[in-house]
């Protein structure tokens, strides 16, 4: 089945990804973000990152979020959420459909709790929230940027309600333990290996690898923030559900 037969796709789409799909690297399905019928296309071999919807161009991680959301929480909208570290389009879904919903990044020469741009700055390991401020708290794939992840889920733990519940992404190596890259130290920070940075080094946005996590991760997290650890293995290509391995991770208070 051709690109245009499987799925009336955007011109743009078309341009930008019909080379990969004539060459079977794609399949139909409906994309959560974007709430369509779509194709999903492997644009390179690490679907993490490459496997994308031709409408919005959104990534496995973002649609696995929704994905967990709408079946672990699904009156999600209507509940009093946070996102620490907020952009991307479920950001955006996010910030559409759910009114209640507020968003944070850590921007160091803001003071906290200001607002920029209509998100507020937040230090995720020194929230300004009072105790018991929210019934979901999001954050997509930032704990592995965080210098003091320890202190990160202890205070996320604080500002959930009973009952409420973070819902993560973050990347997990199986097979190995947690390997530590950068520690804080009186100076600021000491690197214990060369920096690498998630983003690439040609993006402004990139991001400082503090902890590649690995095995002993839920561990970590449920031992820190006091609170019990799921994760939640999802695999269904007609989702856009796919990668190596995808996972979305739930502590709940």
């Amino acid at each position: 089945m051709g690109i245009k037969q499987a799925v009336a796709v955007p011109v743009e789409g078309v341009r930008r990804y019909g080379r990969f799909a004539v060459k079977g690297k794609a399949n139909a399905g409906r994309c959560l973000i974007c709430g369509r019928r779509t194709l999903f296309v492997e644009t390179g071999p690490h679907l993490a990152n490459d496997y994308r919807c031709v409408r919005c161009h959104s990534i496995p991680r973002w649609r696995a979020m929704i994905h967990v959301l709408d079946d672990q929480f699904p009156d999600w909208r209507d509940l009093l959420i946070h996102e620490c570290g907020a952009g991307g389009p479920a950001t955006r879904k996010f910030r559409h459909e759910a009114p209640r919903y507020s968003g944070s990044r850590f921007l160091p020469e803001v003071p906290r709790g200001e607002v920029v741009d209509n998100f507020t700055c937040q230090d995720i390991e020194d929230l300004t929230f009072p105790d018991d401020s929210f019934d979901l708290f999001i954050t997509q794939d930032v704990l592995e940027h965080v210098l003091r992840p320890e202190w990160a889920v202890a205070e996320i733990a604080r500002v959930l309600r009973p009952g409420g519940a973070h819902v993560f992404t973050v990347p997990v190596t199986q097979g190995h333990s947690t390997l530590v890259r950068v520690v804080p130290s009186d100076s600021g920070v000491e690197y214990l290996l060369p920096p690498d940075y998630h983003g690439g080094l040609d993006n402004p946005e990139r991001s400082l690898v503090i902890r590649e996590w690995g095995d002993d991760f839920i561990d970590f997290v449920s031992e820190h923030s006091g609170l019990p650890t799921e994760v939640h293995r999802l695999h269904d290509r007609s989702l856009g559900l796919d990668g190596d391995p995808l996972e979305v991770f739930i502590t709940r208070k």
